[in-house]
């Protein structure tokens, strides 16, 4: 069976946050390509064991598949771990503004 995705987060948003992180230097933050990842990663962590209480367990996950959705090599990403970290606690951020 087919999930459907929850419209309760605009992909706009993401794209915004996204494009926001670009322009205060991230050097991983792509919109185009990494928006859709975002809402599928966020949606289907709890499959991969993330406490959907636990900030920082779903920020950890959302990184890793930043990485996945952008990198040749997840394991050879290097120094720029962190700044897929950034960007997925600046794109959590956001979606929890939305979702307290």
């Amino acid at each position: 069976m087919m999930k459907i995705r929850d419209e309760s987060i605009p992909l706009g948003l993401i794209h915004a946050t996204i494009r926001a992180a670009w322009e205060k230097g991230c050097p991983v933050a792509n919109a185009d390509v990494l928006a859709p990842a975002v809402l599928r990663r966020w949606e289907s962590s709890a499959s991969r064991g993330s406490d959907q209480c636990d900030r920082d367990a779903r920020v950890r996950d959302l990184a890793t598949g930043l990485i996945e959705a952008l990198e040749s090599d997840p394991r050879r990403v290097g120094p720029l771990k962190r700044d897929y970290e950034w960007l997925a606690a600046e794109i959590a951020g956001a979606i929890q503004q939305l979702h307290p």
